[in-house]
């Protein structure tokens, strides 16, 4: 992979980049208010449904031959995503809390789903477009937009009273946007050089380490969901990979 030159984009790249920042945006707060609507397992449960809505995308916008054994790959990591989940809605059957959907929910779940697939999509095609420009300032420009969006919104929903913008965050929270930011360098990387297709079998895999590492940090049990789950996206990776 060779490095590109720092060079900032272009106006019109940048016009280019507002919206997958819109989107991403409009996505991330779609999260917050769909699970007042829903609870949390069944929200998960639901949410694979962007494995599915990013795979149409990708074959209508982009258009380009993907072979029939990574469709089944990706199926079968759909598939892996909504049985593993079915795990948690098990264990939230046996708490005190009940499982809820509104139509508000599901509504909000769908519209989330479909802005996911649509906006993962398009950044791949912007990204690829300019090749020559380098992925970091690429991001710089992506982010930028995605913080003067969120921040604007922010102040829409601020309170004058409030003792403060990093009121209520720990060492914890700045921990997390690291990682944060880490992990969508990475995911940008995969798909200005590689595909979308590629990300989904990311998302695939950590839905399985993320089991397994709650299985070690936090002593959950693993069900039987886990195991019907894991033995999916292994096979979903032996078809990707051929």
């Amino acid at each position: 992979m060779q490095n590109k030159p720092f060079i900032l984009p272009s106006i019109e790249l940048c016009f280019l980049y507002g919206v997958p920042s819109l989107l991403y945006c409009i996505n991330n707060n779609l999260v917050t208010h769909a699970q007042l609507y829903m609870d949390p397992a069944s929200f998960t449960v639901m949410s694979n449904l962007k494995i599915a809505t990013t795979a149409i995308f990708y074959k209508f916008l982009i258009n380009k031959d993907v072979s029939r054994n990574k469709w089944i790959a990706v199926f079968l990591l759909f598939l892996a995503g909504i049985v593993n989940s079915l795990g948690s809605l098990q264990k939230g059957a046996n708490q005190e809390n009940e499982l809820y959907v509104t139509a508000s929910g599901v509504y909000l779940v769908l519209l989330y789903c479909l802005i996911s697939g649509l906006a993962g999509v398009y950044t791949e095609v912007v990204l690829k477009k300019y090749k020559d420009v380098s992925i970091h300032s690429q991001n710089l420009v992506l982010y930028i937009f995605g913080v003067v969006l969120n921040g604007f919104f922010n102040l829409l929903n601020s309170d004058m009273d409030n003792k403060g913008f990093f009121e209520g965050h720990s060492i914890w929270t700045f921990l997390i946007i690291t990682t944060q930011a880490v992990n969508g360098i990475i995911i940008s990387l995969v798909m200005k050089y590689s595909s979308s297709l590629t990300r989904l079998v990311m998302i695939g895999i950590s839905i399985i380490l993320s089991t397994v590492l709650s299985f070690f940090i936090f002593g959950y049990a693993l069900h039987v969901y886990f195991i019907c789950s894991f033995i999916l996206t292994a096979v979903s990776l032996m078809l990707y990979a051929t």
